[in-house]
């Protein structure tokens, strides 16, 4: 293979052949940890102008890759709470109660998709958007899903999986930043923290599904400005394609399948298919629908 050459106008700018590439070094603090020695990926350009553009692009997030590999490992070495207080608990369900009826006023804000039936075809009649939306039934009938495996798990005094994940990342929030003992008493309280939030929060979304003024409720004094990458249920919820329940025939991607999973059971726990995206009816949706309900139900997506 041949080599690459390193090129002017930036300290990070290679050429291999024609093609244009990023490439540094890890840092000398994190490499050991890291996992490899260097950032070294295609730009996926052949012109010198975009190159450049693209490589400076390319690099501030890669220094932030750095950056976030070296908060972890100092989250790492901190020493862990064995315990949380009452009132840091209290405060932690505050904050994911106004962060699920803020995520709600978004999806309220960005509309829905809007779907006629003109003879015996559903036709879009909303604008058409870049990014899919669902339609106002889908939003409500996710609605009633995950509140109802919610408050099975709720009644039966099941931590589940999900809320467990869900409270790790609220814990990593800026403004949060506690790290606790995986073996600390407070995991079951913490965990059935947020399950309260979520039936809340859903008792309130049921409300706002009927026109009724609901406000946010003010996040907590130790509440976040901004909040990690990784997605909660929201991020989920919004990768659900608008033709998921609607009764026509609809393309469900391997995006949409993944999404679904985590919407029924808080888990991304679906098999993939080996094919990009598969084609079906109406029936095979309500099928795949309650097949996962069951499924949560019985514990086996876990």
């Amino acid at each position: 293979m041949e080599r690459l050459t390193k090129m002017p106008g930036h300290t990070r700018l290679y050429r291999r052949g024609a093609v244009y590439y990023h490439r540094a070094a890890v840092p000398q603090d994190i490499i050991a940890t890291y996992g490899k020695r260097e950032e070294t990926f295609s730009l996926k350009t052949r012109d010198y102008s975009e190159a450049l553009c693209r490589v400076k692009i390319e690099a501030v997030r890669v220094d932030r890759l750095f950056d976030e590999h070296r908060l972890r490992l100092a989250r790492e070495r901190e020493e862990k709470l064995h315990e949380l207080t009452p009132e840091q608990i209290a405060t932690i369900k505050a904050l994911y109660l106004h962060h699920l009826l803020d995520e709600d006023e978004e999806v309220r804000i960005d509309g829905f998709e809007e779907v006629e039936d003109h003879e015996g075809q559903s036709v879009l009649v909303s604008p058409q958007q870049f990014d899919p939306r669902q339609t106002f039934e889908e939003y409500k009938m996710l609605v009633e899903d995950m509140d109802e495996i919610t408050r099975f798990n709720m009644a039966r005094g099941k931590a589940d999986p999900f809320y467990r994940s869900e409270a790790e990342e609220v814990l990593s929030w800026e403004g949060i930043d506690l790290r606790l003992d995986p073996s600390s008493p407070s995991w079951p309280r913490l965990t059935r923290a947020l399950q309260e939030a979520s039936v809340e929060a859903r008792e309130a979304i049921r409300r706002r599904n009927k026109g009724d003024v609901v406000p946010t409720p003010d996040a907590p004094q130790a509440a976040p400005q901004s909040v990690h990458e990784a997605p909660l249920l929201s991020a989920a919820i919004k990768l659900c394609r608008r033709t998921s329940w609607t009764r026509y025939r609809v393309t469900l991607s391997e995006g949409w399948q993944d999404a679904m999973a985590t919407v029924a059971t808080g888990l991304t726990c679906l098999r993939r298919t080996s094919s990009a995206s598969n084609t079906l009816t109406c029936e095979n949706v309500d099928e795949l629908r309650q097949s996962l309900l069951n499924k949560a139900f019985s514990g086996e997506l876990t």
